[in-house]
Protein backbone atom coordinates (compact mmCIF):
# COMPACT_ATOMS: atom_id res chain seq x y z
CA UNK A 1 0.00 0.00 0.00
CA UNK A 2 1.59 3.34 -1.17
CA UNK A 3 1.38 6.49 1.64
CA UNK A 4 0.79 8.59 -1.04
CA UNK A 5 -2.93 9.02 -1.29
CA UNK A 6 -2.88 9.28 -5.19
CA UNK A 7 -0.87 6.77 -6.12
CA UNK A 8 -3.28 4.18 -3.48
CA UNK A 9 -5.15 2.21 -6.01
CA UNK A 10 -7.17 0.98 -2.45
CA UNK A 11 -9.51 3.91 -2.56
CA UNK A 12 -10.17 4.16 -6.42
CA UNK A 13 -13.55 2.58 -7.18
CA UNK A 14 -13.56 -1.14 -8.81
CA UNK A 15 -13.75 -1.07 -12.74
CA UNK A 16 -16.95 -1.63 -13.64
CA UNK A 17 -16.96 -5.24 -14.87
CA UNK A 18 -18.84 -6.30 -18.27
CA UNK A 19 -21.90 -7.85 -17.43
CA UNK A 20 -23.18 -10.88 -19.76
CA UNK A 21 -27.17 -10.73 -19.63
CA UNK A 22 -29.30 -13.80 -21.28
CA UNK A 23 -31.31 -13.12 -23.99
CA UNK A 24 -32.97 -15.95 -24.82
CA UNK A 25 -33.31 -18.36 -22.85
CA UNK A 26 -32.60 -22.17 -23.54
CA UNK A 27 -31.07 -21.37 -26.69
CA UNK A 28 -28.08 -23.37 -25.69
CA UNK A 29 -30.08 -26.74 -25.80
CA UNK A 30 -33.11 -25.40 -28.61
CA UNK A 31 -32.41 -28.29 -31.53
CA UNK A 32 -30.98 -27.07 -35.11
CA UNK A 33 -33.66 -27.37 -38.50
CA UNK A 34 -32.20 -28.09 -41.36
CA UNK A 35 -34.13 -27.81 -44.44
CA UNK A 36 -33.52 -28.13 -48.25
CA UNK A 37 -36.57 -25.73 -49.06
CA UNK A 38 -40.31 -25.06 -48.33
CA UNK A 39 -42.40 -27.19 -49.17
CA UNK A 40 -45.71 -25.82 -48.48
CA UNK A 41 -47.54 -22.98 -46.71
CA UNK A 42 -50.82 -21.43 -45.86
CA UNK A 43 -52.56 -19.88 -43.03
CA UNK A 44 -55.31 -20.60 -41.21
CA UNK A 45 -57.18 -17.59 -39.67
CA UNK A 46 -54.25 -15.36 -38.85
CA UNK A 47 -51.69 -17.65 -38.69
CA UNK A 48 -49.04 -18.36 -41.37
CA UNK A 49 -47.76 -21.91 -41.91
CA UNK A 50 -44.69 -23.01 -44.11
CA UNK A 51 -43.20 -26.92 -43.94
CA UNK A 52 -39.46 -27.21 -44.39
CA UNK A 53 -38.44 -30.67 -45.91
CA UNK A 54 -35.32 -31.94 -46.42
CA UNK A 55 -34.76 -34.88 -48.51
CA UNK A 56 -33.15 -38.12 -47.17
CA UNK A 57 -31.74 -41.48 -48.92
CA UNK A 58 -33.78 -44.56 -47.52
CA UNK A 59 -32.52 -47.98 -48.32
CA UNK A 60 -35.10 -50.43 -49.73
CA UNK A 61 -35.67 -53.91 -50.88
CA UNK A 62 -37.65 -54.21 -54.07
CA UNK A 63 -38.22 -57.87 -55.26
CA UNK A 64 -35.13 -58.67 -53.26
CA UNK A 65 -32.90 -56.60 -54.70
CA UNK A 66 -31.99 -53.14 -52.72
CA UNK A 67 -32.32 -49.96 -53.71
CA UNK A 68 -31.84 -46.31 -52.51
CA UNK A 69 -35.21 -43.83 -52.96
CA UNK A 70 -34.93 -40.32 -52.52
CA UNK A 71 -37.82 -38.95 -50.42
CA UNK A 72 -38.45 -35.70 -48.41
CA UNK A 73 -39.91 -35.53 -45.16
CA UNK A 74 -40.90 -32.67 -43.31
CA UNK A 75 -37.89 -31.42 -40.82
CA UNK A 76 -40.65 -28.47 -39.12
CA UNK A 77 -44.01 -27.11 -39.08
CA UNK A 78 -43.30 -22.92 -38.70
CA UNK A 79 -46.77 -21.33 -37.16
CA UNK A 80 -46.63 -17.80 -36.19
CA UNK A 81 -48.81 -14.45 -37.08
CA UNK A 82 -48.18 -12.32 -40.22
CA UNK A 83 -46.13 -9.93 -38.30
CA UNK A 84 -43.97 -12.21 -36.65
CA UNK A 85 -43.16 -14.05 -40.14
CA UNK A 86 -42.55 -10.36 -41.66
CA UNK A 87 -40.11 -10.03 -38.86
CA UNK A 88 -38.77 -13.46 -39.55
CA UNK A 89 -38.22 -13.05 -43.48
CA UNK A 90 -37.16 -9.54 -42.97
CA UNK A 91 -34.32 -11.51 -40.38
CA UNK A 92 -33.34 -13.71 -43.12
CA UNK A 93 -33.18 -11.30 -45.94
CA UNK A 94 -30.37 -9.29 -43.82
CA UNK A 95 -28.57 -12.44 -42.43
CA UNK A 96 -28.13 -13.22 -46.60
CA UNK A 97 -27.17 -9.35 -46.81
CA UNK A 98 -24.24 -10.30 -44.43
CA UNK A 99 -22.78 -12.82 -47.50
CA UNK A 100 -23.13 -10.10 -50.28
CA UNK A 101 -25.20 -9.08 -52.91
CA UNK A 102 -27.35 -11.97 -53.92
CA UNK A 103 -27.13 -13.72 -57.08
CA UNK A 104 -30.14 -12.42 -59.51
CA UNK A 105 -32.63 -15.04 -60.59
CA UNK A 106 -33.80 -15.11 -64.62
CA UNK A 107 -36.78 -13.34 -64.09
CA UNK A 108 -34.76 -10.35 -62.20
CA UNK A 109 -32.44 -10.26 -64.68
CA UNK A 110 -35.24 -9.98 -67.63
CA UNK A 111 -36.92 -7.39 -65.76
CA UNK A 112 -33.72 -5.73 -65.28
Amino acid sequence: MSVNPKKDKSKEPPAEKAVAAVTAHGSDQAPFIYFDGPVAFGFVGNVVQVELGASICLPVTVNGKTEVRNRTVVTAHLRATHAVMAALADAIEKALMLTGPLPQTKKEKADA
